[in-house]
């Protein structure tokens, strides 16, 4: 009988590790909606990057109800210089939602952002679902719609002193808070892989890199996007739906240089994204 009810308590009792990550995951979404630092690491609690893949879902889950539904992907990371700067190895990807994407040529309050991470990015629209793992750019290809010019405007949450690793990026979604798309343009009427990607502030470039910089060329960075999230939702098929990616999905590719990671003053500014013949996406902070 001892044996019985101890078997019965185990499958009905949630474990430590489970009402930890819970804990966690309302902490995280509270200091994401509020604006807050983190004082604590999730890397504290989460000990690989498969953990932090699962609690980013958990995550994203519960802030759809704030943030509105998930729209897409950023992909962090996916250059040299990216890595560098934040003392990573390999790119990652972070969930996007309706109520972060700003029209181009808005004006956004420079109170919206703790510490802005601001990149100049190529992003794509996908014009049909994709529901199973694609093999290369070639057949990529025949899936996106349009290509754009665009901003990620990330919002850098971790203390000033704090170490975060790859685990607190991804369990954190990369910090995902505003992104601007410029003018959809064929992608078959534009080399993504021969532009010059420009961060413009109040006339200055700030930032200025090939786009062959992001992975070798910005559609390996969405290759890698889409089959990373395709093999996360094949590993929960069986407790949930594999839904796939719809399309109208939009998947920002990352930034070909450091990112422009600044505090107080230094936000506000008139921002132009430049994409040379991609055209271009342009927003004002202040």
């Amino acid at each position: 009988m001892k044996t019985l009810l101890s078997v019965a308590l185990i499958l009905v009792c949630p474990t430590v590790e489970a009402i930890a990550q819970s804990t966690l995951t309302g902490y995280v979404a509270v200091a994401r909606r509020s604006g807050q630092r983190y004082a604590e690491l999730p890397s504290e609690t989460l000990s690989s990057i498969g953990q932090a893949y699962e609690f980013q879902k958990r995550l994203s889950d519960t802030e759809q109800q704030w943030f509105g539904p998930k729209v897409g992907w950023k992909v962090g990371y996916a250059s040299t210089a990216a890595q560098q700067q934040f003392g990573v190895d390999s790119p990652a990807r972070g969930p996007l939602f309706l109520s972060q994407q700003v029209q181009s040529g808005s004006t956004i309050p420079a109170d919206d952002f703790v510490e802005i991470m601001l990149e100049t990015e190529v992003a794509f629209t996908l014009g049909k679902t994709i529901n199973a793992p694609v093999k290369d750019v070639a057949e990529l290809k025949s899936y996106v719609r349009f290509v754009h010019p665009a901003f990620d405007g990330s919002d850098y949450r971790f203390e000033a002193d704090a170490a975060p690793t790859p685990v607190d990026m991804i369990a954190t979604d990369l910090g995902s808070h505003r992104f601007v798309l410029g003018p959809g343009v064929d992608p078959s009427k534009v080399d993504v892989d021969n532009l010059r990607l420009k961060l413009i502030r109040n006339g200055e470039t700030l930032r200025e890199s090939p786009s062959s910089e992001v992975m070798g060329s910005p559609w390996n960075s969405l290759l890698w996007c889409v089959n990373s999230d395709l093999e996360l939702q094949r590993r929960y098929r069986s407790s949930q739906p594999q839904n796939g990616i719809p399309a109208g999905t939009v998947i920002l590719t990352g930034t070909a240089d450091k990112a422009y990671k600044v505090t107080g003053d230094a936000i506000r500014g008139e921002y132009v994204a430049d994409c040379g013949e991609l055209g271009q996406a342009r927003m004002t902070i202040e």
